[in-house]
């Protein structure tokens, strides 16, 4: 792991995650986010939320787009509507399911 202070950009985007198989998108802004997914669509896995808001949880759902996944309810911003943990867990909880899924990465059946 590398730890580095620096600014994500379209600039640097491709070569700050040149070394990653999959990508699993943290970003607030939605400029920031569409520009990461754009950058690897079709290049690497990504895994992103889209919704996070609010405090209903019937809506979360995921979309694979390409080699994109993306989680949330798809309508809620944190603009229109306050964070709440347990949706932002749930949330992060089905990403991590997702990620998991992914082939290459180590899974131990037997804890099932």
């Amino acid at each position: 792991i590398e730890a580095l202070i620096e600014r994500i950009d379209a600039k640097n985007c491709a070569e700050l995650f040149l070394d990653c198989d999959l990508i699993v998108e943290g970003f607030d802004r939605q400029v920031d986010k569409k520009m990461l997914i754009e950058t690897f669509a079709d290049k690497k896995g990504v895994v992103s939320a889209c919704g996070i808001a609010g405090s209903d949880l019937a809506g979360i759902g995921s979309r694979r787009i390409g080699n994109c996944y993306i989680v949330g309810d798809f309508t809620t911003d944190c603009d229109q509507a306050p964070l709440f943990s347990h949706k932002v867990t749930t949330v992060a909880n089905h990403m991590s399911e997702l990620i998991l899924c992914q082939p290459g990465v180590f899974h131990d059946n037997t804890l099932s």
